[in-house]
């Protein structure tokens, strides 16, 4: 709600479907994506839920963190996507 608050609705929209891509990639694709993604996934979901619960996702070391793991996702589905 504080982010709706700070940036307008339209930012916060866009950021959080940017937030959620991985989420849209483990459910759309097959089975063998989301057994190589399942780890990275949970954590993702995890870190996501702790982090906004907390107010700190968007703190730096934070948001380093989370995209480092959220970076991993992006790889496997490309390289996945390639094969």
């Amino acid at each position: 709600v504080s982010m709706v608050m700070n940036f307008g609705i339209i930012p916060s929209i866009s950021f959080t479907l940017l937030l959620l891509y991985p989420f849209y990639l483990y459910f759309s694709n097959g089975q063998s994506f989301r057994n190589v993604t399942l780890v990275p996934m949970v954590t993702v979901f995890t870190s996501y839920l702790t982090l906004l619960h907390y107010g700190s996702l968007f703190r730096s070391t934070s948001i380093f963190l989370f995209f480092s793991i959220y970076a991993m996702i992006i790889k496997r589905y490309t390289e996945q996507s390639l094969d």
